[in-house]
């Protein structure tokens, strides 16, 4: 909750949030607000990036992570691939959301049959920051379909050892 007379406001096209600077407070209370019920995915947003690529509104940092996303999520995937470089290609995203957005590249191109590109991005991450459990379950599971069990159980034992990310 935030005070209208301090000038806060809405920022992002997508996924809006308000960034909050100034002198704040913690109370033991919940927001909630409730969804409809949609069948299959909603094309909103994706529908709200084509039209500001299209208008050449350049998109922030974020933006463009979220934008990836919502490309792979409609199964797009070589505009998703597209996206997400670019993303990596600015250099200032958020840490989580590049360890994640790699992993996200990773899958696209695994679906598209570039086993070699998947596995070097999976280990990029490695650079951002600790290993995730996650990706190495990813890395696990790509040695796993090829049957190379021993590469497998490794990445998947390592899953087990490394400590959660603090934050």
């Amino acid at each position: 909750l935030v005070r209208r007379s301090k000038g806060f406001r809405w920022q992002e096209p997508v996924h809006e949030h308000i960034a909050i600077h100034g002198v704040t407070r913690e109370f033991d209370i919940a927001v909630t607000h409730g969804h409809k019920e949609r069948s299959g995915a909603s094309t909103r947003n994706l529908d709200i990036y084509r039209g500001l690529e299209e208008k050449g509104t350049p998109l922030s940092t974020r933006a463009l992570y979220y934008y990836a996303r919502e490309l792979r999520t409609h199964g797009l995937l070589e505009d998703a691939v597209d996206h997400y470089r670019r993303f990596f290609g600015r250099g200032d995203g958020w840490a989580e959301d590049q360890i994640t957005a790699a992993g996200d590249l990773a899958e696209c191109l695994l679906a598209l049959g570039r086993k070699g590109e998947s596995l070097e991005e999976l280990t990029k991450s490695f650079t951002i920051d600790l290993p995730r459990a996650e990706v190495l379950c990813k890395l696990g599971r790509i040695y796993l379909a090829d049957r190379e069990l021993t590469k497998a159980a490794f990445w998947y034992g390592l899953a087990l050892e490394v400590p959660k990310p603090s934050g």
